[in-house]
């Protein structure tokens, strides 16, 4: 309920507010302002103090040095979180036809000063704010792990960037698994669901990098309707397995694999090709890849911890929020640094965020990639459910994953 009530995150009125105020080709205004949509509960959260108090330090920062960034300052407009009972900006369904929200935010404060927009909400709503576009700003996502942005030609949108590899890089964290723990050869067996949005595609990317890596992956098919999948095909996987199963057959799916195993007490690991959560916990010896779970405590963020604390930005609790808060106000003030004479023009500052390396994420620089806009590389943590929790078992430097299926 919370994620469909993100859509009412001020997003419908992107649309209507940016057409409405089309931004201007050059701005020669001192200031510069940055719209920053708020995580899905709001500023009032440890997460979002967390992002409005870094955000804050830098416009400080920014603002005390003299120079600016490019000869201007700049400034962070934290949006308010949705408004209850407006009415709707647009009716028209989204692109992968989910339904239209049902009422919208004030409208955005645009002005001239408008040279980009962050966001700290949900992939729920970021997706949304693809959908609706930008105006020609560039778009800013803190996360971005399930927004899909590429257009029918594979090249990103020209306006959407993020913080977050796209889902798809847990096929790659595991086929470098396998070569971590098992033999050059090893029969892995592949579980994909037909006739799904995401799962079927994964299936087939994960035989595809495993078979690449000189494994032996074995496909098996299923309805993600179906039942007791395990046990449709537990005689084969003994004579056509080396203990590995990947399942890529949704959250439901895997646990009932999960239960064929536990019930027939077959001597398989499941590695699961899905983003894990707490219900996963009691799954006993399941296997997870995710790069934002645990980032919080084991991002390496003491650094930044010292730094704030020397700047005097107490009570900061949650340290992942703080540390893609400064993530990304480094990414924009370095692309906006390289701008021309220091006039503003999206073109020009797409083309330069497209260019920016070595951005921190705690003890991480992550290096943008033209080709996907996003990082090249992050960090995943391997996990497995033990003693209902799941417990950080390995970490692996992992490639963003570039070209397109259907999705």
């Amino acid at each position: 309920m919370r994620h469909k009530g993100a859509f009412l995150l001020f997003l419908l009125a992107l649309a209507v507010a940016f057409a409405s105020s089309a931004p201007a080709a050059e701005s020669d205004l001192w200031t510069w302002d940055v719209l920053v949509v708020p995580p899905d509960d709001g500023w009032e959260t440890d997460e979002g103090k967390a992002i409005s108090r870094m955000l804050a330090l830098h416009e400080a920062e920014i603002s005390d040095s003299g120079d600016g960034v490019n000869g201007h300052d700049l400034r962070f407009v934290l949006l308010p979180p949705a408004s209850q009972g407006a009415p709707l900006a647009d009716d028209r369904p989204l692109a992968d036809n989910r339904p239209p929200a049902d009422n919208r935010p004030p409208a955005l404060p645009l002005n001239p000063r408008a040279v980009a927009v962050m966001s700290f909400a949900s992939d729920v709503v970021n997706r949304a704010l693809v959908d609706r576009g930008t105006g020609g700003r560039p778009l800013l996502m803190a996360r971005g792990e399930n927004v899909y942005f590429h257009d029918s030609e594979d090249r990103p949108v020209s306006f959407a960037f993020a913080l977050d590899l796209y889902r798809d890089y847990r096929c790659a964290a595991f086929t470098v698994l396998a070569s971590k723990m098992l033999g050059e050869g090893a029969r892995i067996a592949v579980f994909g669901a037909r006739f799904t949005f995401n799962e079927e595609r994964e299936a087939k990317l994960c035989a595809d990098l495993l078979r690449e890596a000189s494994f032996d992956p074995i496909p098996y098919w299923t309805d993600a309707s179906v039942n007791d999948v395990f046990d449709l095909v537990e005689q084969e996987l003994k004579s056509a397995s080396d203990g590995v199963i990947v399942s890529s057959v949704g959250s439901m799916g895997a646990k009932q694999v999960w239960n064929g195993i536990m019930k027939h007490e077959s001597p398989y690991m499941i590695w699961y090709v899905g983003q894990p959560d707490k219900s996963f916990a009691s799954l006993r010896g399941m296997m997870f890849a995710d790069q934002n779970m645990h980032l919080n405590e084991l991002g390496g963020f003491g650094i930044l911890r010292r730094e704030m604390a020397n700047k005097g930005a107490m009570f900061i609790r949650d340290w992942a929020a703080a540390g893609r808060a400064n993530a990304l106000a480094i990414w924009l003030t370095s692309a906006l640094s390289n701008l021309p004479e220091g006039k503003f023009s999206a073109a020009q500052l797409i083309s330069c965020l497209e260019k920016v390396s070595s951005i921190p994420l705690g003890d991480q620089a992550l290096n943008i990639s033209k080709e996907t806009h996003r990082p090249g590389r992050r960090r995943v943590f391997i996990m497995t459910a033990r003693n209902r929790k799941l417990t950080v078992t390995d970490t692996l430097d992992v490639q963003g994953i570039y070209g397109r299926e259907e999705r």
